[in-house]
Order: C-alpha cells, then structure tokens, then sequence
C-alpha cells in the first residue's frame, strides 16, 4: 500500500532493517511507475537482474555495491543516484546496510536522461546557490513521468499550484516549509511529502534548499 498524500515521512525510520533479511515496501505507484523502498541489513546481497525498463535508484542511508558482469564493483553512498544500465544482470551488495528508493518508468518511456546509466550523482552537490534565486534542473522526462532537481536560495518561495500529477517530494538537503491544502508541514534533510494530482502546495525555504520532486501522471 503506498504513503498517504500530505503526511512528512522518512523512509529511513520507517522502514529499518532487519538482521540477515532484505524487505521492500510500496511507496507510490501510479499507471506511469513506481517507487519503492528497499531496506537491507548488513552482509546481505540482491542476486543480480536484468531491467528492460529505467530504474534509478537513490540511497537513503548506508552504502552499497553494484556488480556487474566483467565490470568493477561500483559503490553508491547516501545521497547519490544510480541510474541503472538496460538489459545486463545488476545485483547489490552491503556491507555496513544500506536503505534506498527504486524509481521504477515503463518500458520506452524515457526519452531523457541527464547522466550516464552505470554513473551516480551526488544530488545535494549538483546544483548551486544563487542568492534569491531559485535554480532547477530536469534530471529525467518520460512519457508521463517527470523528475527534477531544485535549489532553493534561503527564503525564497514558490506560492500556491496544483500538482500535475501525483508527486513525491524529497529533502535532500536543507529545511522548508511545505504548505498543502492549507497546512504547513516542516521537512528537513532526509524527510519526503507526497502530494495527489490536484493538490494545492506552496513552498518556503527555511534555509538553503535542495528538493528532488518526482510527478507521476496517474
């Protein structure tokens, strides 16, 4: 069952690892992809797969290890993006745990993505301040899906809209205010928000800001 809309939520304190086991839940999904959190407790491993469709994978919280066939383990900290290669086993390995979102895009959709597959980005570092400005930058498009990076001058502001589509919203940086349906939430670094298509949402930054917002059409 995914996340209630307009609720502050932390995946990483909801979803802690249990010893020797790996665990997933739903976080959202609609007609266009999907996202879940996996959690995985140290020394444990996913068996390498193959993916037809574009995966990005972000990490909350722990490192892990991608391997791929003939290719050098590649490790992926807290706060970086993978973009998973097309049609090659990938598997994960942890030693210390690790705790990470997989954002899931139907097959063909993606006519744009900003990074290499097999690269990560360190999303907190990827855009800069500009004094009074706010900077955005579109990470990825697909065919009912969108995923941008946004940087937010401390104190800045976007007023009232209605999402498009049913959004998650990520912390990655930062404090803000997030007013929705009239209700102000304060997030900080690490938390998410989950609006539905339609809903009304303002935002403040508290201080210098970087928020990741996913919008699925439903």
């Amino acid at each position: 069952m995914s996340v209630e809309a307009g609720k502050v939520f932390s995946v990483v304190k909801d979803n802690p690892w249990v010893e020797g086991c790996t665990l997933s839940s739903e976080v959202m999904k609609t007609a266009a992809g999907e996202v879940q959190v996996f959690s995985l407790a140290p020394h444990t491993r996913i068996s390498p797969e193959s993916y037809a469709n574009t995966r990005l994978w972000y990490v909350e919280s722990g490192t892990f290890d991608v391997e791929r066939t003939d290719k050098q383990a590649f490790q992926v900290h807290t706060g970086e993006l993978y973009a998973v290669p097309l049609d090659e086993p990938i598997g994960i390995t942890t030693e210390e745990g690790c705790i990470y979102l997989e954002l899931s895009f139907l097959k063909g959709s993606v006519s744009e993505l900003k990074f290499e597959r097999g690269s990560a980005v360190k999303l907190a570092s990827h855009l800069p301040y500009q004094q009074g400005k706010i900077i955005n930058m579109d990470l990825m498009q697909a065919k009912g899906a969108h995923f941008a990076l946004m940087s937010f001058f401390e104190d800045t502001a976007l007023s009232e809209h209605a999402a498009p589509g049913r959004a998650l919203v990520f912390d990655v940086a930062g404090s803000t205010t997030i007013t929705y349906n009239g209700t102000p939430h304060k997030l900080t670094a690490g938390e998410h928000f989950i609006f539905d298509k339609g809903g009304k949402h303002a935002v403040h930054a508290d201080t210098d800001y970087t928020m990741a917002l996913l919008i699925l059409d439903d």
